[in-house]
């Protein structure tokens, strides 16, 4: 598992294992604006371009 010391407001502990944790220790995704983490909140479309241009730049 990735290390992640990011806390964020919106986040009901659910970062701390997991797929989301290791996405938020990659860099992958980021909180929005206010330290908020919306875990079943929608993506926008710029916000999931984001993550995939990230995620894209990770595996090469």
């Amino acid at each position: 598992m990735i290390p992640c010391d990011r806390k964020y407001l919106g986040d009901p502990g659910r970062t701390r294992y997991g797929k989301t944790h290791t996405a938020l220790g990659l860099g992958l995704l980021e909180g929005r604006e206010g330290n908020q983490f919306v875990p079943d909140g929608l993506a926008t479309r710029a916000e999931a371009a984001v993550a995939l241009l990230r995620l894209w730049k990770v595996l090469q």
